[in-house]
C-alpha cells in the first residue's frame, strides 16, 4: 500500500517487509529512521547521503511524518 500524503517521496507500507512499518520506496529505510536522526540535528545532506535515499524525498518525508508546514 502506498501512503499518500507525501508529495515527492514515494512511501509504502507491506506486512511482509520490515513488520509492516512504513518504508521510503528509494533507499529502503524506515520512515522512522531519518526521522530519527533529523531530530538528533543529523543534517539532510548526511542522512540521505547514509540512508541513500533522495534529499527532496527525504524533505518530503521528514516533513509529513512531524506534521511540519511545507
Amino acid at each position: 500500500m502506498r501512503l499518500l500524503a507525501c508529495r515527492h517521496a514515494d512511501v509504502t507500507v507491506d506486512p511482509t517487509q520490515a513488520f509492516g512499518h512504513p518504508l521510503v520506496v528509494h533507499g529502503g529505510a524506515r520512515v522512522e529512521d531519518p526521522v530519527d536522526r533529523f531530530k538528533a540535528d543529523d543534517g539532510f545532506a548526511d542522512i540521505a547521503a547514509d540512508l541513500d535515499v533522495p534529499s527532496t524525498e527525504l524533505e518530503d518525508v521528514i516533513r509529513v511524518a512531524l506534521g511540519l508546514l511545507a
